[in-house]
């Protein structure tokens, strides 16, 4: 899949847990979103493939199976003058231009989205770098009580307003200089939320969602997520704080986030900060907490899988590759042949290579026409022919491709299947004629052809 095609496909699930978050946010448990958006993190960075009957996918695909083959005749024939393609040729070069450019476009934001992301947070650690031990009785007898398996170093600084942590192998809490370190209820509120985020290792988590926006910056829905899920990160770790204190808490923690957003300044983005999200929200978030239990637990597990099943998985194989290959259903077994696959292959998506060792790119739908050199090939009845093949697979399985020749301006499949790397596809000359071969990418994944060569024997 090209970038574009997976922030399309990923902009569906965002837009159903934004859904999902709008309806439940005070009802599940605050890390159901985070979990919700690594699901989407993950199938934007096109990471997460789970093939699923019940995919949205899968159901999108039978319809469009249905409504496909009801408009093409089964066994239909492919006939298209070979002159059309001198219009052909300039219509490639021209999208290929326009494929080049749109690259260069998103290789310049990503570069910029990369710059300024690491800009700001190196130049933030490096203030926090001048950041001084703390000496306060409160923070060291804290600091017994918890049982730490990485070594937490608490700091303070005149450079910020507010708490945040950072690190992962040597996390640190950064403390305000002015922070009143009398007030031992304010200060285990706020080392109780940081800790939260030391261990859920969030700073992954903002990793994570930071790589997803750099790469996709251009669809405003991850922009959305990257804000939301930070929020969610925030909410979950002050679900962990009232865990701690209990309900009775929930007033005078709220009351200190206000306060603490009253003193607020602008966060570096792969820190956890103790006052970045909306504070309306996190306030009417803590007072509306509810205890967790059984229930609510069994609802976020089902919400989660229901969600990642219908809007997070693949189409089955099966229909996936039925689509690919023609606009009829046909048995993808090894050496199948058929006519018409042909007929489905829009006329913008066919170009010609002259040369078949020149590595080149078969996407979804696409067909490649293959001649020799600038001729076709004069074959001679009953003449044996091997196609020989080969690939850079990407894919464990292989990939599915549809091969066959041209003769007299019809296209006659011979091949579909999966290929693995390489494929020898023999036939036997049925009439006299000049012929061409060709090649439709019928796999999900764009096709890294490195060679095709016609082999003819008598």
């Amino acid at each position: 899949m090209t970038i574009l095609k997976i922030s399309l496909s990923a902009s569906i699930l965002i837009i159903v847990i934004m859904t999902i978050r709008r309806i439940m946010l005070h009802r599940l448990p605050k890390k159901t979103f985070l979990i919700l958006w690594c699901a989407a993190s993950l199938r934007l960075l096109n990471s997460l493939s789970i093939p699923s009957h019940f995919s949205i996918y899968t159901l999108f695909d039978e319809f469009t199976r249905k409504d496909f083959g009801s408009s093409h005749a089964s066994g239909a024939t492919f006939v298209m003058d070979m002159a059309d393609f001198t219009t052909l040729s300039g219509a490639s070069a021209t999208a290929l231009d326009y494929k080049i450019i749109f690259r260069g476009i998103w290789l310049i934001g990503l570069t910029a989205c990369v710059f300024l992301i690491l800009t700001k947070h190196f130049r933030s650690l490096m203030d926090y770098k001048a950041s001084l031990p703390v000496d306060s009785s409160c923070v060291k007898l804290w600091e017994k009580e918890k049982r730490m398996v990485r070594k937490v170093e608490i700091r303070q600084s005149d450079k910020i307003n507010s708490a945040l942590t950072y690190g992962l192998f040597h996390p640190v809490i950064l403390l305000p200089k002015t922070t009143d370190w009398e007030d031992e209820r304010k200060l285990r509120y706020i080392l109780a939320h940081e800790y939260a985020h030391i261990r859920r290792f969030d700073i992954v988590y903002k990793w994570l969602f930071a790589a997803v926006l750099c790469i996709h910056w251009f669809n405003p829905l991850v922009w959305i997520m990257y804000t939301l899920a930070n929020r969610d990160i925030e909410l979950a770790c002050d679900e962990a704080v009232l865990q701690i204190f209990g309900s009775i808490a929930r007033s005078s923690y709220a009351k200190m986030l206000i306060e603490l957003q009253e003193r607020k300044d602008m966060p570096a983005p792969l820190t956890n900060y103790f006052s970045k999200s909306a504070i309306e929200e996190r306030t009417v978030s803590i007072m509306k907490a509810k205890k967790m239990t059984f229930v609510s637990v069994t609802a976020a597990f089902a919400v989660v899988i229901c969600t990642v099943i219908v809007f997070a998985s693949d189409p089955t194989s099966s229909v996936a590759e039925e689509i690919s290959v023609a606009g009829q259903e046909i048995s993808l077994d090894e050496g199948n042949a058929a006519d018409g696959s042909a007929d489905m292959i829009d006329l913008n998506n066919i170009s010609m290579i002259t040369n078949g060792s020149t590595v080149h790119e078969i996407k979804n739908g696409h067909m490649v026409i293959y001649n020799d050199g600038e001729n076709s090939w004069n074959l001679t009845q009953g003449e044996i022919v091997n196609l020989q093949v080969k690939i850079d697979n990407v894919l464990k399985d292989g990939q599915t491709a549809v091969i066959g020749y041209v003769v007299d301006n019809i296209y006659t499949d011979i091949f579909i299947g999966k290929i693995k790397e390489n494929k020898t596809v023999e036939f036997t000359v049925p009439d006299d004629g000049e012929y061409t071969f060709y090649m439709i990418g019928a796999s999900s994944d764009t096709m890294n052809v490195q060679s095709f060569e016609v082999n003819k024997f008598l």
